[in-house]
């Protein structure tokens, strides 16, 4: 957790000195902050400094990272069909996230595995969350692939089809997991976000060459 924190806000600075900071490099750092913010949640979860107030603040993390992940395509390659999804998505994710913070039970802590955390939402919410989540993430790979194709800048649709493998880095290994060991399936958004690194990496190192400004 440490180590993956730690590497995700070294990636959100390193771009914010190494590339213009404009729309897209800011959605970029934020995408990396909030993958971080999960995992520095994780953190006080697991030392137990205030575990419920971090695990709320950590599903926070997570409910941005869909609207945000959206609007980083959107920039890419500007359609009605992305910038409508994108108030779609902006428009759920601020209501999960009100629940998160004003609703003092909506996330108890249950375990720390090391590895990975089970959280318990409130009741009706865990399923309507999980919806939410891999609906959303399943329509922005759609959309990036979409969106490659029909981009007429070879630079764009490299950072598109990056993009595309960065989310499956994460969503891929996460089914495996949980068909291979359905015990895991009640630690689905840590083991999410603990895959996501795979995300960060391809963020800094394909994404971001091809789709930001270096500074002079």
């Amino acid at each position: 957790m440490f180590l993956t924190f730690t590497f995700e806000f070294v990636a959100a600075a390193f771009i914010a000195w190494r590339y213009l900071l404009n729309r897209r490099a800011i959605l970029m750092i934020a995408i990396l902050i909030n993958l971080g913010l999960f995992q520095i949640a994780e953190w006080n979860v697991c030392v137990n400094a205030g575990a419920q107030l971090w695990a709320r603040i950590g599903f926070v993390g997570t409910a941005l990272l869909i609207p945000i992940g959206i609007n980083f395509v959107h920039e890419l390659h500007s359609t009605n069909v992305s910038r409508v999804a994108g108030i779609l998505a902006w428009i759920g994710a601020l209501g999960f996230i009100a629940w998160f913070l004003f609703v003092p039970n909506s996330v108890s802590f249950v375990f720390c595995g090391g590895n990975y955390s089970i959280y318990r939402l409130t009741t009706g919410l865990s399923y309507a969350y999980s919806v939410f989540y891999w609906v959303w993430l399943a329509f922005t790979v759609w959309l990036a692939i979409w969106s490659s194709r029909h981009s007429k800048k070879p630079k764009i649709r490299r950072s598109l089809v990056g993009y595309t493998i960065g989310y499956l880095s994460f969503m891929l290994p996460t089914l495996i997991s949980n068909a291979a060991a359905p015990e895991t399936l009640t630690a689905v958004p840590s083991i999410l976000c603990g895959f996501a690194i795979f995300f960060a990496i391809i963020l800094l190192t394909l994404v971001a060459p091809a789709s930001l400004e270096r500074r002079q």
